[in-house]
């Protein structure tokens, strides 16, 4: 990227206006819940584009969105409710609800497909044991026992009534050509533009932006998003049917002797070996700017409890949102997007809550000197975010004078120049699928 298309990022107005006009959709956006579904429950409550009902359920409202992230099962014991719920509100809201599909959603294919063609038959045991083992694989070691929990409760009868074969028998109809789960999936998209804002889970590289497995390499960015969400759809055609769905196993994991897959926006990410977050490759951005994108939205790398922002310029963001590693009690994040506009409230022991706009002059979405982002202001105050040895996130606030001290004076100098981080053996380690 030239630095004269940065200092025309940094400069030039916005065609649209800040403010959002009267036909730009409120878009609400959730994230990662792996299982919560205390979460999802704490989210609906908590944002302003729904509202409960009589029947003491949420429904999204008149004239809303609402786009759902992906992750939505396997760490904890709220997988089925939380499919059940999100289907519900596809059903409801119809083209107004998205699913963003992430990589453990999608893994499941990958897993049964590896169950059915591992020669176990009939076997039940040996189902649950290939089920235990597929899921220790998957980073969720205790998948299995949070189904046990989940159905015992929906059942109200203990757990350890519930033997290991009925566990496999349920997920293996869940995931089967007529399950809720399957029915989640089919409903799914892998990446969805909405105005101004391109949403996907795991990230956007210069390999996966205008890769669509087994096809020619398409230039055109709504081209792209078109014939990658119909490669998808085809992909989960043939696997309900019976069929492998081998390309889209391959695309929703990493790559073969990689941690991550550079290819796929649904398992590649851009972040330094600490998993401190990066803009995409400057080629990248200058493409998305090019097609109308102005902000990106990606889940899949847990970052806190607090959504985190990072801007090239004023006119150019991307929105992280996963917050599934935060403590228990951190709550859901609120994200809200409105034309250029982004809301986020972050629930935990301190209460964080914002509105920017894409154009606006603001320290938030800034790296500064000592390599840590600016992520929200708190009061006359900022709020800055760093990760550190083994994953530890650090929050420092910093007055305005600090963080106008550390901010670099050159943009596109070391520790604040855009890198892409999805190529390999610079990516620190992903979240595992």
């Amino acid at each position: 990227m030239s630095r004269l298309f940065h200092l025309l990022l940094c400069l030039a107005p916005l065609t649209l206006s800040g403010e959002p006009s009267s036909g730009t959709p409120r878009v609400a956006y959730f994230t990662d819940p792996e299982g919560n579904f205390d979460k999802l429950i704490e989210f609906l409550a908590g944002n302003e584009s729904f509202e409960r009902g009589s029947d003491g359920k949420y429904h999204l409202k008149a004239g809303a969105q609402f786009v759902f992230g992906g992750d939505a099962v396997d760490r904890d014991s709220g997988s089925i409710r939380i499919v059940r719920e999100l289907l519900r509100l596809k059903q409801e809201g119809g083209e107004r609800v998205t699913f963003i599909v992430g990589n453990r959603d999608v893994n499941k294919v990958r897993l049964v497909t590896q169950i059915a063609e591992g020669g176990v038959g009939a076997d039940p045991a040996a189902k649950a044991k290939q089920l235990q083992e597929g899921f220790t694989k998957m980073n969720a070691a205790r998948a299995f026992e949070h189904r046990r929990q989940e159905l015992a409760l929906l059942q109200g009868i203990e757990p350890a009534t519930i033997t290991d074969a009925a566990v496999a028998e349920h997920y293996l109809n869940d995931f089967g050509p007529q399950g809720e789960f399957t029915r989640f999936l089919e409903q799914g998209q892998v990446a969805r533009r909405i105005g101004n804002t391109l949403f996907v889970h795991g990230g956007l590289s210069a390999e996966s932006l205008g890769h669509v497995p087994g096809a020619p390499r398409v230039e055109n960015v709504d081209a792209w998003i078109e014939q990658l969400n119909g490669w998808y759809r085809k992909e989960i055609g043939q696997w309900k049917s019976g069929a492998r769905a081998a390309e889209l196993a391959a695309y929703g994991g990493p790559a073969p002797g990689m941690k991550i897959n550079p290819e796929s926006v649904i398992y590649s990410k851009t972040a330094d070996a600490s998993n401190n977050p990066f803009l995409p490759d400057p080629a990248v951005i200058e493409k998305l700017v090019a097609a109308g994108i102005r902000r990106v939205v990606i889940g899949h790398t847990p970052l806190g409890q607090v959504p985190v922002v990072l801007r090239y310029g004023d006119n150019f963001e991307v929105v992280w949102g996963d917050n599934s590693y935060a403590p228990k009690g951190a709550g859901a994040p609120q994200i809200t997007f409105e034309g250029n506009n982004l809301e986020t409230t972050a629930i935990g022991a301190d209460r964080v809550s914002f509105r920017i706009k894409l154009g606006e002059k603001t320290p938030i979405g800034k790296r500064l000197s000592d390599g840590s982002l600016v992520i929200a202001p708190t009061g006359d105050d900022f709020l800055t975010f760093k990760i550190g040895e083994k994953y530890a996130v650090k929050y420092e606030t910093l007055t305005a004078t600090e963080v106008q001290n550390r901010t670099p004076t050159d943009p596109l100098a070391p520790g604040s120049r855009p890198v892409c981080h999805g190529l390999g053996e610079l990516a620190g380690p992903t979240k595992p699928d």
